[in-house]
């Protein structure tokens, strides 16, 4: 639901806040409901962050739940 989402974002907001300090914490945080990952498990943080700057991600035909990354939110939509 929404509100265990919600209640998430603020865990983690707060968790980075008080373990790195004020300047780290994030605007927003976005959950997925799997992450994408590549046959040797894992997470292809470069398609994430081309996904959202809106660049191309490259071929991510042999990803793991490549169908994830159209949930990924583009930074133009913020």
């Amino acid at each position: 639901s929404d509100t265990s989402a919600d209640e998430l974002e603020r865990e983690v907001i707060d968790i980075v806040s008080d373990d790195l300090g004020g300047s780290f914490r994030p605007k927003h945080v976005y959950t997925l409901p799997k992450m994408p990952r590549t046959q040797t498990d894992k997470i292809p943080r470069g398609v994430i962050k081309s996904t959202y700057l809106e660049d191309d991600p490259g071929n991510v035909s042999t990803l793991d739940n490549a169908a994830v990354i159209d949930e990924i939110p583009r930074r133009a939509e913020q």
